[in-house]
């Protein structure tokens, strides 16, 4: 499939071991963090039947999404830091 993937947050949430193939349309900043954690395996099509995802990846991704939450309160602190020092 030229474009697609599903979003690898959901199997993170569980540390489900994730195995991603090549296209990562809508994700490709997501799963380049998340290899970098360690925390995803992208494969081939033909190592989707020879590969057994890493059980390491499961926990990775895990503390890869507790690590990254929390957005919406950041974002709304530094906001609020904001308009405070231009009041």
């Amino acid at each position: 499939m030229p474009h697609g993937g599903h979003n690898p947050l959901e199997a993170a949430l569980f540390a489900t071991p994730c195995q991603i193939g090549p296209s990562i349309f809508n994700f490709d900043s997501l799963i380049g963090d998340m290899q970098a954690e360690n925390a995803i395996e992208r494969i081939t099509a033909e190592q989707l039947f020879t590969q057994a995802p890493a059980a390491k990846t499961g926990e990775n991704a895990r503390h890869f999404l507790a690590a990254n939450q929390g957005a919406v309160a950041k974002y709304r602190a530094l906001i609020l830091q904001k308009a405070k020092a231009q009041s």
